[in-house]
Protein backbone atom coordinates (compact mmCIF):
# COMPACT_ATOMS: atom_id res chain seq x y z
CA UNK A 1 0.00 0.00 0.00
CA UNK A 2 2.78 2.44 0.87
CA UNK A 3 4.45 1.89 -2.50
CA UNK A 4 1.16 2.42 -4.33
CA UNK A 5 0.57 5.76 -2.55
CA UNK A 6 4.06 7.07 -3.33
CA UNK A 7 4.19 6.04 -6.97
CA UNK A 8 4.77 8.54 -9.77
CA UNK A 9 2.45 8.13 -12.75
CA UNK A 10 3.80 10.73 -15.18
CA UNK A 11 4.55 9.29 -18.65
CA UNK A 12 8.18 9.01 -19.72
CA UNK A 13 9.73 12.15 -21.25
CA UNK A 14 12.63 11.74 -23.63
CA UNK A 15 15.67 13.99 -23.74
CA UNK A 16 16.50 16.09 -26.76
CA UNK A 17 20.30 15.99 -26.58
CA UNK A 18 20.49 12.23 -27.28
CA UNK A 19 23.33 11.63 -24.80
CA UNK A 20 22.53 9.24 -21.95
CA UNK A 21 24.49 9.13 -18.71
CA UNK A 22 24.52 5.68 -17.11
CA UNK A 23 26.15 4.57 -13.88
CA UNK A 24 29.39 2.59 -13.97
CA UNK A 25 27.62 0.00 -11.80
CA UNK A 26 24.96 -0.73 -14.43
CA UNK A 27 27.42 -0.54 -17.32
CA UNK A 28 29.57 -3.31 -15.84
CA UNK A 29 26.81 -5.28 -14.12
CA UNK A 30 26.47 -9.03 -14.77
CA UNK A 31 23.35 -9.79 -16.75
CA UNK A 32 22.14 -11.32 -20.01
CA UNK A 33 19.41 -9.34 -21.76
CA UNK A 34 18.18 -9.77 -25.29
CA UNK A 35 17.89 -6.79 -27.65
CA UNK A 36 14.25 -6.07 -26.75
CA UNK A 37 14.97 -6.08 -23.03
CA UNK A 38 17.86 -3.67 -23.62
CA UNK A 39 15.65 -1.30 -25.63
CA UNK A 40 13.11 -1.18 -22.81
CA UNK A 41 15.92 -0.46 -20.34
CA UNK A 42 17.22 2.33 -22.58
CA UNK A 43 13.83 4.00 -22.44
CA UNK A 44 13.93 3.88 -18.64
CA UNK A 45 17.44 5.37 -18.57
CA UNK A 46 16.36 8.00 -21.12
CA UNK A 47 13.70 9.33 -18.73
CA UNK A 48 14.27 13.08 -18.47
CA UNK A 49 13.77 12.93 -14.70
CA UNK A 50 16.57 10.37 -14.30
CA UNK A 51 18.94 12.16 -16.66
CA UNK A 52 18.35 15.54 -15.00
CA UNK A 53 18.97 13.98 -11.58
CA UNK A 54 22.18 12.29 -12.80
CA UNK A 55 23.55 15.53 -14.26
CA UNK A 56 22.74 17.43 -11.07
CA UNK A 57 24.56 14.75 -9.09
CA UNK A 58 27.67 15.15 -11.26
CA UNK A 59 27.74 18.89 -10.56
CA UNK A 60 27.03 18.39 -6.85
CA UNK A 61 29.81 15.82 -6.49
CA UNK A 62 32.27 18.40 -7.85
CA UNK A 63 31.25 20.69 -4.98
CA UNK A 64 31.00 17.87 -2.41
CA UNK A 65 27.29 18.61 -2.02
CA UNK A 66 25.18 15.54 -1.18
CA UNK A 67 21.91 15.12 -3.03
CA UNK A 68 18.88 13.04 -2.09
CA UNK A 69 17.11 10.92 -4.66
CA UNK A 70 13.76 12.36 -5.79
CA UNK A 71 12.43 8.87 -6.58
CA UNK A 72 10.28 7.09 -4.02
CA UNK A 73 8.29 3.89 -4.23
CA UNK A 74 7.24 2.79 -7.70
CA UNK A 75 7.48 4.95 -10.82
CA UNK A 76 5.24 4.18 -13.79
CA UNK A 77 6.54 4.27 -17.35
CA UNK A 78 4.30 4.56 -20.39
CA UNK A 79 5.92 4.06 -23.82
CA UNK A 80 4.26 4.24 -27.23
CA UNK A 81 4.56 1.02 -29.23
CA UNK A 82 5.47 3.20 -32.23
CA UNK A 83 8.60 4.38 -30.39
CA UNK A 84 9.99 0.96 -29.54
CA UNK A 85 8.80 -1.17 -32.47
CA UNK A 86 11.33 -0.88 -35.30
CA UNK A 87 9.26 -3.10 -37.57
CA UNK A 88 5.78 -4.61 -37.71
CA UNK A 89 4.93 -7.74 -35.77
CA UNK A 90 7.22 -7.06 -32.80
CA UNK A 91 4.41 -7.21 -30.24
CA UNK A 92 5.24 -10.80 -29.23
CA UNK A 93 8.95 -10.00 -28.81
CA UNK A 94 8.21 -7.07 -26.50
CA UNK A 95 5.72 -9.14 -24.57
CA UNK A 96 8.41 -11.79 -24.01
CA UNK A 97 10.91 -9.09 -23.04
CA UNK A 98 8.58 -7.62 -20.41
CA UNK A 99 7.88 -11.07 -18.98
CA UNK A 100 11.61 -11.74 -18.81
CA UNK A 101 12.43 -8.36 -17.20
CA UNK A 102 9.74 -8.91 -14.57
CA UNK A 103 11.27 -12.33 -13.78
CA UNK A 104 14.88 -11.10 -13.73
CA UNK A 105 16.20 -9.26 -10.71
CA UNK A 106 19.08 -7.07 -9.59
CA UNK A 107 20.85 -7.81 -6.31
CA UNK A 108 22.96 -5.40 -4.26
CA UNK A 109 24.59 -6.19 -0.93
CA UNK A 110 26.16 -3.62 1.38
CA UNK A 111 28.03 -5.58 4.04
CA UNK A 112 28.96 -2.46 6.03
CA UNK A 113 25.32 -1.44 6.42
CA UNK A 114 24.25 -5.10 6.60
CA UNK A 115 21.74 -4.53 3.80
CA UNK A 116 20.84 -6.78 0.90
CA UNK A 117 18.20 -6.03 -1.72
CA UNK A 118 16.74 -7.92 -4.64
CA UNK A 119 14.51 -6.11 -7.11
CA UNK A 120 12.83 -7.10 -10.37
CA UNK A 121 13.77 -4.81 -13.22
CA UNK A 122 10.11 -4.06 -14.02
CA UNK A 123 6.80 -4.82 -12.31
CA UNK A 124 3.19 -5.08 -13.46
CA UNK A 125 3.88 -4.88 -17.23
CA UNK A 126 0.97 -4.15 -19.57
CA UNK A 127 0.65 -4.01 -23.36
CA UNK A 128 -2.45 -2.30 -24.74
CA UNK A 129 -2.51 -2.86 -28.49
CA UNK A 130 -5.79 -0.95 -28.92
CA UNK A 131 -4.33 2.21 -27.36
CA UNK A 132 -0.84 1.36 -28.67
CA UNK A 133 1.27 1.61 -25.55
CA UNK A 134 3.45 -0.40 -23.14
CA UNK A 135 3.39 0.38 -19.43
CA UNK A 136 5.19 -0.96 -16.35
CA UNK A 137 6.52 0.11 -12.95
CA UNK A 138 10.14 0.45 -11.80
CA UNK A 139 11.18 0.38 -8.14
CA UNK A 140 13.16 3.30 -6.74
CA UNK A 141 16.10 0.96 -5.92
CA UNK A 142 16.50 0.10 -9.62
CA UNK A 143 16.49 3.81 -10.51
CA UNK A 144 19.10 4.45 -7.80
CA UNK A 145 21.35 1.84 -9.40
CA UNK A 146 20.90 3.44 -12.84
CA UNK A 147 21.70 6.87 -11.39
CA UNK A 148 24.49 5.86 -8.95
CA UNK A 149 27.35 7.82 -10.52
CA UNK A 150 29.53 8.34 -7.43
CA UNK A 151 31.79 5.48 -8.60
CA UNK A 152 31.85 6.71 -12.21
CA UNK A 153 29.61 6.74 -15.24
CA UNK A 154 29.48 6.22 -18.99
CA UNK A 155 27.89 8.49 -21.59
CA UNK A 156 26.58 7.27 -24.94
CA UNK A 157 24.23 8.18 -27.79
CA UNK A 158 20.68 6.93 -27.18
CA UNK A 159 19.67 6.59 -30.84
CA UNK A 160 22.85 4.75 -31.83
CA UNK A 161 22.52 2.33 -28.92
CA UNK A 162 18.83 1.75 -29.66
CA UNK A 163 19.33 0.80 -33.31
CA UNK A 164 22.09 -1.76 -32.62
CA UNK A 165 20.84 -5.29 -33.31
CA UNK A 166 23.07 -7.26 -30.93
CA UNK A 167 22.95 -7.06 -27.16
CA UNK A 168 26.74 -7.59 -27.10
CA UNK A 169 27.24 -4.63 -29.44
CA UNK A 170 25.10 -2.60 -27.05
CA UNK A 171 27.16 -3.63 -24.03
CA UNK A 172 30.49 -2.86 -25.70
CA UNK A 173 29.12 0.46 -26.95
CA UNK A 174 28.11 1.43 -23.40
CA UNK A 175 31.55 0.45 -22.09
CA UNK A 176 33.64 2.12 -24.78
CA UNK A 177 31.68 5.23 -25.81
CA UNK A 178 33.82 8.37 -25.31
CA UNK A 179 36.69 6.24 -24.00
CA UNK A 180 39.04 6.71 -26.98
CA UNK A 181 41.04 9.35 -25.10
CA UNK A 182 40.78 8.03 -21.57
CA UNK A 183 43.48 7.47 -18.98
CA UNK A 184 45.02 4.63 -21.00
CA UNK A 185 44.55 6.42 -24.33
CA UNK A 186 41.73 4.11 -25.29
CA UNK A 187 43.39 0.81 -24.31
CA UNK A 188 41.52 -1.62 -22.07
CA UNK A 189 42.39 -5.15 -21.04
CA UNK A 190 39.71 -7.55 -19.87
CA UNK A 191 39.99 -11.23 -19.10
CA UNK A 192 37.78 -13.43 -21.24
CA UNK A 193 36.32 -15.02 -18.14
CA UNK A 194 35.33 -11.58 -16.82
CA UNK A 195 33.61 -10.70 -20.11
CA UNK A 196 31.70 -13.99 -20.07
CA UNK A 197 30.48 -13.20 -16.57
CA UNK A 198 29.43 -9.67 -17.54
CA UNK A 199 27.40 -10.98 -20.47
CA UNK A 200 25.98 -13.98 -18.60
CA UNK A 201 27.76 -16.46 -20.89
CA UNK A 202 29.89 -18.48 -18.47
CA UNK A 203 28.03 -21.70 -19.29
CA UNK A 204 27.56 -21.07 -23.01
CA UNK A 205 31.08 -20.63 -24.41
CA UNK A 206 33.67 -22.76 -22.65
CA UNK A 207 35.94 -22.40 -25.68
CA UNK A 208 37.57 -18.92 -25.78
CA UNK A 209 38.01 -19.07 -29.55
CA UNK A 210 34.30 -19.67 -30.05
CA UNK A 211 33.45 -16.79 -27.64
CA UNK A 212 35.58 -14.42 -29.73
CA UNK A 213 34.07 -15.67 -32.98
CA UNK A 214 30.44 -15.49 -31.81
CA UNK A 215 30.55 -12.43 -29.52
CA UNK A 216 33.59 -10.18 -30.03
CA UNK A 217 33.89 -10.26 -33.84
CA UNK A 218 30.17 -9.66 -34.62
CA UNK A 219 30.03 -6.83 -32.06
CA UNK A 220 33.07 -5.13 -33.59
CA UNK A 221 31.61 -5.45 -37.09
CA UNK A 222 28.29 -3.90 -36.10
CA UNK A 223 29.89 -1.05 -34.16
CA UNK A 224 32.14 -0.29 -37.14
CA UNK A 225 29.06 -0.03 -39.35
CA UNK A 226 26.59 1.76 -37.07
CA UNK A 227 28.24 3.34 -34.03
CA UNK A 228 30.42 6.37 -33.42
CA UNK A 229 32.78 4.32 -31.22
CA UNK A 230 34.22 0.89 -31.94
CA UNK A 231 37.35 -1.11 -31.14
CA UNK A 232 40.27 -3.14 -32.37
CA UNK A 233 41.50 -6.01 -30.22
CA UNK A 234 44.17 -8.63 -29.75
CA UNK A 235 44.33 -11.64 -27.47
CA UNK A 236 47.06 -11.74 -24.82
CA UNK A 237 48.28 -14.08 -22.09
CA UNK A 238 48.01 -13.17 -18.45
CA UNK A 239 50.89 -13.86 -16.06
CA UNK A 240 51.47 -17.59 -15.56
CA UNK A 241 48.96 -18.48 -18.26
CA UNK A 242 49.95 -20.81 -21.09
CA UNK A 243 47.16 -19.73 -23.46
CA UNK A 244 45.52 -16.48 -24.45
CA UNK A 245 43.00 -15.66 -21.73
CA UNK A 246 42.79 -11.87 -22.02
CA UNK A 247 41.68 -9.39 -24.67
CA UNK A 248 43.30 -6.01 -25.11
CA UNK A 249 40.87 -3.52 -26.65
CA UNK A 250 41.76 -0.27 -28.37
CA UNK A 251 38.81 2.11 -28.65
CA UNK A 252 38.55 4.53 -31.57
CA UNK A 253 36.13 7.22 -32.65
CA UNK A 254 34.21 7.06 -35.96
CA UNK A 255 32.87 10.60 -36.62
CA UNK A 256 31.25 9.54 -39.91
CA UNK A 257 28.81 7.31 -38.02
CA UNK A 258 27.45 10.30 -36.11
CA UNK A 259 25.66 11.50 -39.24
CA UNK A 260 22.52 9.49 -38.45
CA UNK A 261 19.09 10.61 -37.22
CA UNK A 262 18.63 14.00 -35.60
CA UNK A 263 22.29 14.44 -34.70
CA UNK A 264 23.28 15.25 -38.26
CA UNK A 265 20.22 17.45 -38.70
CA UNK A 266 20.91 19.42 -35.50
CA UNK A 267 24.55 19.96 -36.38
CA UNK A 268 23.68 20.98 -39.92
CA UNK A 269 21.14 23.50 -38.65
CA UNK A 270 23.71 24.90 -36.25
CA UNK A 271 26.13 25.30 -39.19
CA UNK A 272 23.47 26.84 -41.44
CA UNK A 273 22.56 29.39 -38.76
CA UNK A 274 25.91 31.10 -39.46
CA UNK A 275 24.78 31.72 -43.04
CA UNK A 276 21.26 32.95 -42.22
CA UNK A 277 21.99 36.65 -41.69
CA UNK A 278 21.18 39.91 -43.44
CA UNK A 279 23.76 42.41 -44.69
CA UNK A 280 25.08 45.09 -42.26
CA UNK A 281 23.63 47.76 -44.60
CA UNK A 282 20.09 46.36 -44.32
CA UNK A 283 20.46 45.75 -40.59
CA UNK A 284 21.54 49.35 -39.87
CA UNK A 285 18.78 50.71 -42.11
CA UNK A 286 16.07 48.73 -40.32
CA UNK A 287 17.26 50.05 -36.96
CA UNK A 288 17.33 53.62 -38.32
CA UNK A 289 13.66 53.46 -39.37
CA UNK A 290 12.59 52.22 -35.93
CA UNK A 291 12.68 48.41 -36.01
CA UNK A 292 14.31 47.13 -32.83
CA UNK A 293 16.76 44.22 -32.79
CA UNK A 294 14.09 41.87 -31.38
CA UNK A 295 11.84 42.73 -34.34
CA UNK A 296 14.65 42.04 -36.79
CA UNK A 297 15.44 38.69 -35.17
CA UNK A 298 11.79 37.58 -35.10
CA UNK A 299 11.56 38.29 -38.86
CA UNK A 300 15.11 37.19 -39.70
CA UNK A 301 14.17 34.26 -41.97
CA UNK A 302 11.85 36.44 -44.06
CA UNK A 303 14.34 39.30 -44.33
CA UNK A 304 17.12 36.87 -45.23
CA UNK A 305 15.09 35.24 -48.02
CA UNK A 306 13.95 38.59 -49.43
CA UNK A 307 17.45 40.09 -49.50
CA UNK A 308 18.81 36.93 -51.16
CA UNK A 309 16.06 37.17 -53.82
CA UNK A 310 16.88 40.82 -54.53
CA UNK A 311 20.58 40.00 -54.85
CA UNK A 312 19.89 37.27 -57.40
CA UNK A 313 17.33 39.36 -59.25
CA UNK A 314 19.81 42.17 -60.07
CA UNK A 315 22.97 40.05 -59.94
CA UNK A 316 24.72 42.30 -57.41
CA UNK A 317 24.58 42.44 -53.61
CA UNK A 318 24.97 46.19 -53.08
CA UNK A 319 22.43 47.13 -55.76
CA UNK A 320 20.02 44.42 -54.61
CA UNK A 321 20.07 45.66 -51.00
CA UNK A 322 19.57 49.25 -52.20
CA UNK A 323 16.47 48.23 -54.18
CA UNK A 324 15.09 46.33 -51.18
CA UNK A 325 15.59 49.35 -48.92
CA UNK A 326 13.78 51.52 -51.48
CA UNK A 327 10.87 49.04 -51.50
CA UNK A 328 10.68 49.01 -47.68
CA UNK A 329 10.64 52.85 -47.68
CA UNK A 330 7.74 52.78 -50.13
CA UNK A 331 5.75 50.28 -48.08
CA UNK A 332 6.38 52.12 -44.79
CA UNK A 333 5.21 55.40 -46.30
CA UNK A 334 2.05 53.71 -47.62
CA UNK A 335 1.32 52.16 -44.21
CA UNK A 336 1.72 55.47 -42.36
CA UNK A 337 -0.38 57.28 -44.98
CA UNK A 338 -3.19 54.82 -44.29
CA UNK A 339 -2.80 55.27 -40.50
CA UNK A 340 -1.71 51.71 -39.89
CA UNK A 341 -0.54 51.32 -36.27
CA UNK A 342 1.48 48.17 -36.95
CA UNK A 343 3.38 49.42 -39.98
CA UNK A 344 6.19 46.92 -39.39
CA UNK A 345 3.74 44.01 -39.66
CA UNK A 346 2.28 45.55 -42.81
CA UNK A 347 5.74 45.94 -44.43
CA UNK A 348 6.84 42.37 -43.62
CA UNK A 349 3.47 40.88 -44.55
CA UNK A 350 3.37 42.71 -47.88
CA UNK A 351 6.92 41.65 -48.75
CA UNK A 352 5.93 38.03 -48.05
CA UNK A 353 2.96 38.31 -50.42
CA UNK A 354 4.98 40.04 -53.15
CA UNK A 355 7.71 37.40 -53.04
CA UNK A 356 5.24 34.57 -52.32
CA UNK A 357 7.20 33.48 -49.28
CA UNK A 358 5.89 30.45 -47.36
CA UNK A 359 7.59 28.15 -44.83
CA UNK A 360 10.23 30.81 -44.14
CA UNK A 361 12.49 28.65 -42.00
CA UNK A 362 12.64 25.70 -44.42
CA UNK A 363 13.16 27.97 -47.40
CA UNK A 364 15.82 30.02 -45.61
CA UNK A 365 17.73 26.87 -44.66
CA UNK A 366 17.61 25.60 -48.26
CA UNK A 367 19.04 28.91 -49.53
CA UNK A 368 21.68 28.89 -46.76
CA UNK A 369 22.64 25.31 -47.65
CA UNK A 370 22.99 26.29 -51.32
CA UNK A 371 25.20 29.27 -50.39
CA UNK A 372 27.28 27.12 -48.04
CA UNK A 373 27.88 24.52 -50.75
CA UNK A 374 28.90 27.26 -53.21
CA UNK A 375 31.37 28.63 -50.69
CA UNK A 376 32.82 25.17 -49.99
CA UNK A 377 33.22 24.49 -53.73
CA UNK A 378 34.95 27.84 -54.14
CA UNK A 379 37.36 27.03 -51.29
CA UNK A 380 38.12 23.61 -52.80
CA UNK A 381 38.85 25.14 -56.22
CA UNK A 382 41.15 27.90 -54.93
CA UNK A 383 44.08 25.59 -54.00
CA UNK A 384 43.86 23.95 -57.44
CA UNK A 385 44.00 27.34 -59.15
CA UNK A 386 47.02 28.37 -57.06
CA UNK A 387 48.93 25.27 -58.19
CA UNK A 388 48.46 26.09 -61.89
CA UNK A 389 51.51 27.88 -63.48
Amino acid sequence: MEEQESKTTLPIVHRNDRELVQSYILTFARYNFDVYEKRIMYYIINDKRIQSYVREQIENLKNNTPMKSPFHGMTEYVISMKDIAMQKGEYQRYKEALVSLSDKSFQVENKEKKRWIKRSFVANPTIDLFEGYVSFYVHEDIIRIIAAIEHGYRQFDFHIAFRLKSTYSMRFYEMFSRQDKGENNGFFTKSISELKELFGLTEKYENNTMFIKRVIDPAKKELDELANFSFDYKTTKSIKSRKADEIQFHVYHIPENEKNDGLKENRMKATLSKYIKISPTLYEYLQEIGIEESGIISNLYTLYIIEQLYWRRVGAKVKGTALLISKIDELKERALRNDRDNWIGYVIGTLKKIEKIENEKDRAEKIALYNMQLEQEKQEQEPEQEQKP
